[in-house]
């Protein structure tokens, strides 16, 4: 496999989908680790890639650019004569460059594969003859580093929060659709302080301020805020020193889902088989109705949000209880 040297990876342009990709990319350096992978971002999903030791260039897409910006891009990209070119997009720039070795934009006889994560990586299959990869190397994805690390820790320091015992909420999403109700939080954050003993600390971007003061004001414990003051590496630090993850379906739920943090996950309209993980660190809690999951930008109800709504903080709060007993559980059983 040395004769490639050099790899185009094209990833998406969302922060959940890039973080969904990320299997793809250390897989490709597990079995290329001398060669050099430029990766082709949209500017949204930057922040995943920034400062990875995966990646030897990024260079960011901007779908909204002009056709002669496009078309200067693909020249630029075509003087770098790749030899392997990995495209997730499904786009036409494979076949307008002229690498030896590509994917197809094509995803035939994939139709039994649900889960995006594992679409993605059956997408490596298109020139498994040409080149087979040896599955078993992959070298793990680096959400952060340890200047990273060193700045969450300084953040829970000037609050006078210990490092340890926390628990991260995640109550923003694309859209308002797949967001569960802030009086739900709030109840299920007062429980895990009080009966748990945790620490609960709300993160998300500057745009979710509004739900999270709207928890902060339902809530009767106290709960730290972390929104917007965290690029998207440092989040991942943050999860890292964390014991559980209670998210939307969201970019911070795939994050802890990569990191194999748990994540007691709450869906109403996406499907859960799509995005979601239900194992011994995963829960995924969601109402089963005829309506859903049914994907749709929209509610299509009178009773809108009805597949949301009609969860119950219980039933959180209990599959959050499940995940922290069996993490506490495996715990002992590697303690020396």
């Amino acid at each position: 496999m040395t004769q490639v040297q050099r790899i185009l990876f094209i990833t998406l342009s969302n922060l959940g989908d890039v973080i969904l990709t990320t299997p793809v990319l250390s897989l490709l350096r597990g079995n290329f680790p001398e060669a050099n992978i430029t990766v082709l971002v949209g500017p949204r999903a930057h922040p995943v890639l920034a400062g990875s030791s995966l990646t030897d260039e990024i260079i960011i897409y901007d779908k909204e650019s002009s056709w002669l910006d496009k078309w200067k891009l693909v020249k630029g990209l075509r003087s770098s004569h790749f030899d392997l070119v990995v495209d997730l997009k499904n786009s036409a720039v494979p076949f307008l460059l002229n690498s030896r070795v590509k994917t197809s934009c094509f995803r035939s006889g994939f139709k039994e594969i649900i889960s995006k994560r594992e679409q993605h990586l059956a997408m490596l299959r298109h020139f498994e003859k040409e080149l087979p990869l040896d599955y078993g190397k992959s070298v793990p994805f680096d959400f952060f580093s340890e200047s990273d690390l060193a700045a969450v820790k300084n953040k829970l320091l000037a609050r006078n929060i210990e490092s340890h015992h926390l628990i991260l909420m995640a109550p923003g999403a694309n859209t308002h659709l797949k967001r569960w109700h802030a009086e739900g939080f709030a109840s299920v954050a007062d429980r895990l302080i009080r009966e748990q003993k945790k620490k609960v600390v709300l993160i998300g971007a500057a745009s979710d301020r509004a739900v999270i003061d709207e928890i902060l004001q339902y809530a009767h414990e106290r709960l730290a805020d972390f929104s917007g003051e965290t690029t998207m590496r440092q989040l991942a630090a943050l999860l890292s020193l964390s014991d559980l993850l209670v998210a939307n379906d969201s970019s911070p739920m795939q994050l802890a889902y990569e990191m194999k943090i748990p994540v007691a996950a709450i869906f109403g309209p996406t499907d859960e088989r799509k995005f979601g993980r239900e194992n011994e660190t995963s829960a995924v809690i969601r109402k089963k109705l005829p309506c859903a999951p049914c994907e749709s930008a929209q509610c299509m109800i009178s009773e809108i949000k009805k597949c949301l709504f009609e969860i119950k903080p219980e039933e959180v709060y209990q599959a959050c209880v499940k995940l922290l007993s069996h993490r506490e559980r495996s715990r002992n059983a590697v303690a020396p």
